[in-house]
C-alpha cells in the first residue's frame, strides 16, 4: 500500500498536483489559505434533527476532507432514529488516495478503510466484508460535496465496503434561498440505498440536499 512517507514525498512535487487539488473546489474556495467548510443543519418532522459538516484543508498537492454527520429523529410509532458518521478523505486531484469511515446507526457499528495501491486499486477493508480489492476510480458515497460527483460513475459504500449501485439524473435548474440570498441551483436525483435530491450552484458549490426514508423526509439548511 501507499505509505505516509511516500505520500509526503509526492506532495512536495507541487505544481500540477497542487493545481489538481484546487480543481476539486468551487471557485469561491480556491483563494482560502487556512481551510474552509460546509455546515448544514438537517431538518425533519418539523424540527432540527442534526447536522452535516465538511471541513477542507490543503496539504501540498493533497486535499484533506473531514466529514461529520449526526442525526437524531423521533419518529412517531417507530421510536428514535439515530445516526452518526465520521469520514476522513484524502484526495489528489480527482483520485481518492485514502479514506476512513466510521458509521453507527444504533444497530450496527461499521468501519471502512480504503487506500490506493501502487497498481491503482483501492485496498478496502470493512467490518462486514473484510478485505476487498476494488477499482481505483471509485469515489466514496460521502463525496456528494463534489458537484462533479453528479457525472461520476462508481461509488464506494461506506458501511459495506463494496461498490454501491447508484443512478444519478439531472432534474433541472431553479432559484433557491441560501445563506440569506437567492442562488441559481442545479438539482440532481440520486437513487441509491435511499432517494436523494442534491443541489449545486453554477460554480460547483454545494447548496442543499433532500432525502426520504422510513416514511418521512429531511432537508438540509446551509448555515455556513
Amino acid at each position: 500500500m501507499t505509505s505516509e512517507n511516500a505520500l509526503t514525498r509526492r506532495s512536495l512535487l507541487g505544481g500540477a498536483g497542487a493545481a489538481a487539488a484546487l480543481s476539486l473546489l468551487p471557485s469561491h474556495a480556491r483563494s482560502q489559505q487556512n481551510g474552509w467548510y460546509y455546515d448544514f443543519n438537517i431538518h425533519a418532522l418539523g424540527s432540527r434533527a442534526g447536522h452535516h459538516r465538511v471541513a477542507f484543508a490543503r496539504d501540498g498537492d493533497l486535499l484533506n476532507v473531514d466529514i461529520d454527520i449526526r442525526l437524531k429523529i423521533k419518529v412517531p410509532l417507530f421510536g428514535t432514529f439515530g445516526y452518526t458518521q465520521q469520514v476522513q478523505e484524502v484526495w489528489r486531484g480527482d483520485q481518492l488516495v485514502r479514506l476512513r469511515a466510521e458509521t453507527d446507526d444504533g444497530k450496527k457499528h461499521d468501519i471502512v478503510t480504503a487506500e490506493l495501491t501502487p497498481n491503482g486499486k483501492l485496498a478496502t477493508n470493512s467490518t462486514r466484508l473484510g478485505l476487498k480489492m476494488l477499482p481505483g476510480h471509485l469515489w466514496p458515497a460521502s463525496s456528494i460535496w463534489k458537484a462533479s460527483s453528479a457525472n461520476h460513475q462508481g461509488f464506494l459504500d461506506l458501511t459495506r465496503g463494496n461498490v454501491r449501485p447508484t443512478e444519478i439524473s439531472y432534474i433541472g435548474k431553479e432559484t433557491i434561498q441560501v445563506l440569506g440570498r437567492s442562488r441559481s441551483a442545479q438539482r440532481y436525483a440520486v437513487k441509491s440505498r435511499r432517494v436523494l435530491e442534491v443541489l449545486y450552484g453554477l460554480d460547483g458549490e454545494w447548496l442543499g440536499l433532500e432525502w426520504s426514508e422510513f416514511g418521512f423526509s429531511a432537508h438540509y439548511e446551509r448555515v455556513a
